[in-house]
């Protein structure tokens, strides 16, 4: 009820779900994709806690926030490949190696490239 009563007297506009560069990269995964004829789908934006799991609840606290800019998934909705991009302002933060090889290993572990 506090959530709801915050959101209804607080302003909010929309914003873009990527850069010019990440949609760049998004249109062509999704080209290719369409291209291979395998039925693959390409998602923005996606949530590595809603697409990975672990008997480890702490290590599926280390990704649940943690988001890959694209993820590939098959007709079925299993993730295939995820796709990072990389753009100028990526590594201004001291930050940004550590939560990519956070993700990139959980990623590995999960048996997704």
């Amino acid at each position: 009820a506090d959530q709801l009563r915050i959101v209804s007297e607080a302003e909010f506009g929309k914003k873009r779900l990527m850069n010019g560069g990440e949609f760049k990269v998004f249109t062509a995964a999704e080209r290719v994709c369409r291209e291979l004829g395998q039925g693959w789908r390409v998602h923005a934006q996606v949530s590595l806690g809603e697409v990975l799991t672990s008997p480890s609840s702490d290590a599926h606290r280390c990704v649940n926030a943690k988001r890959v800019d694209m993820l590939i998934v098959s007709p079925r909705g299993e993730p295939l490949a995820a796709i990072e991009y990389q753009g100028h302002g990526h590594h201004l933060g001291t930050t940004a190696p550590a939560r990519d090889a956070v993700k990139r290993e959980a990623l590995r572990r999960a048996g997704v490239r």
